[in-house]
């Protein structure tokens, strides 16, 4: 929480009074955590759990594990700090946490035998940006990426001779499985289950490996796997079991891993706070200027804008699009049901920007739906010189909430566009229609990727 607290405080960054108090209130949250309160007297390693009853719990907080991030963020409290120096003596065990090992040809700097469950190296690696730096300890971006590699490696040798792994098949994490809910990892608690979250949320660091995995679970299980939410929780293909729900708790890194891959927007949001950078000087993290990552700066072309006024609307609709090349190009409006109801635009467009109109009636001339609806538009020669893991895009979010409205729509901020305040909250607080929509966007856009399509922009709009 306390992570994407920061992020939201940074995301939230205009002059107005609604972003000025959603920055004032995430401020307020994080500076009211007492991580002192987790910490017994005299100690140097955080507790798991406080009761008002029954005081501190005997669970000890140490690595490696997927909570680095607890202690950064202690560190980095303006106002109930923990001592710098917990992080060697609690955290990392003065040093007992080392591995230095090698699995399959790759180090594995910290932690077990081959790694432990995927992750390890998510949920630390949402907001923080382990790249370029390292501590006494590892580079977390390459020990990350190993990580990965040894789970590919692993699944595609299959000691275990378990039906299903394969080298486009591959992710041991925690989830549900045939008899409950285990911590999945490679050699010592792998029973067969294969974890769609553990390859996914691992696309910064193997971006070809994973692509190669959403296929696999995308195009040979189907339906069974793949739902209206997305990839289900887990799966045996052994035993021809999947899982009927989906845990947000273990599905949650996907899109944001994806949207560190593909932009990196949510590690620059967090790394940008004030208080990060000194926290890791204490802790020891250095500069690296040799990593080695598979998260490249953006060398694509710039996502395809497009923006809709009035939003809301009751019908008519007027929108701005943004074209970075000449080409064919087509503006389609869809319910939430996934049911095109409208195209309103198609053909050959010059580069640029331009307005189009929308009366509201679908194809057949009949008023539309009347409720929340997705616009899709889809340009042919924007994808050129891209490879599919450019496509990797979270756009139900981020076209409209970073920087897309045209200037014409009234919401120019000199050469800075950026939507309204009030059309960048209500992307995320429309309630659960909205929400709903904003699923189906993130699911069409895994499986335009998983197809090898051209990539699409799309914005959630309110027309009713």
């Amino acid at each position: 929480m306390a992570q994407g607290l920061l992020m939201v405080r940074q995301y939230f960054d205009g002059a107005s009074a609604d972003e000025t108090q959603i920055r004032a209130l995430a401020t307020s949250m994080w500076e009211a955590i007492d991580w002192t309160m987790f910490l017994p007297a005299g100690e140097s390693t955080l507790r798991w759990h406080r009761s008002p009853t029954t005081g501190l719990s005997s669970a000890t907080i140490t690595g490696w594990n997927e909570c680095l991030i607890t202690y950064l963020l202690a560190i980095a409290s303006p106002t109930h700090p923990i001592p710098a120096s917990t992080y060697t003596q609690g955290w990392a065990r003065n040093g007992a946490m080392a591995l230095n090992q090698s699995y399959y040809g790759y180090p594995l700097y910290v932690g077990y035998a081959y790694g432990g469950p995927m992750f390890f190296a998510h949920y630390s690696f949402l907001g923080f940006d382990p790249r370029f730096k390292h501590d006494a300890y590892a580079n977390y971006y390459t020990h990350n990426r190993d990580h990965a590699l040894v789970q590919v490696a692993y699944c595609t040798q299959n000691p275990k001779g378990w039906p299903g792994y394969g080298a486009a098949s591959w992710g041991l994490t925690a989830s549900d499985d045939p008899n409950g809910y285990s911590a999945h990892e490679c050699m010592t608690n792998d029973n067969g289950t294969l974890t769609p979250t553990a390859a996914l949320g691992s696309w910064p660091y193997v971006p070809r490996q994973a692509l190669a995995a959403a296929r696999t679970f995308y195009g040979t299980y189907g339906a069974t796997l793949w739902g209206f939410d997305g990839f289900r929780d887990a799966f045996h293909p052994g035993l021809g079991w999947t899982a009927t729900d989906w845990l947000a708790i273990d599905e949650g890194p996907i899109v944001v891993m994806i949207e560190n891959f593909r932009s990196q927007m949510p590690w620059r949001r967090f790394m940008a706070n004030a208080e990060i950078a000194p926290a890791l000087a204490a802790i020891g993290f250095v500069p690296d200027s040799a990593s080695v990552t598979g998260a490249p700066l953006p060398t694509a072309p710039v996502a395809l804008r497009i923006a809709a006024a009035p939003n809301p609307a009751a019908g008519a609709t007027r929108f701005a699009i943004d074209l970075p090349h000449d080409g064919d190009a087509r503006v389609e409006v869809y319910d939430l049901s996934g049911r095109r109801v409208a195209t309103v635009a198609g053909g050959h467009r010059a580069a640029g920007r331009a307005s189009l109109a929308w009366n509201g009636h679908d194809d057949a001339g009949s008023a539309g739906p009347g409720h929340e609806s997705l616009v899709s538009q889809w340009h042919a020669e924007a994808a050129r010189g891209m490879t599919d893991l450019h496509r990797i895009a979270c756009e139900a979010r981020m076209n409209l909430v970073d920087e897309v409205l045209a200037p014409d729509l009234g919401v120019a901020d000199g050469d800075h566009l950026r939507p309204t305040t009030r059309e960048r909250i209500e992307t995320r607080d429309a309630g659960a229609a909205l929400l709903h929509g904003i699923r189906i966007v993130e699911r069409e856009i895994i499986e335009e990727v998983i197809a090898g399509q051209q990539p699409q922009a799309r914005v959630a709009i309110e027309t009713g």
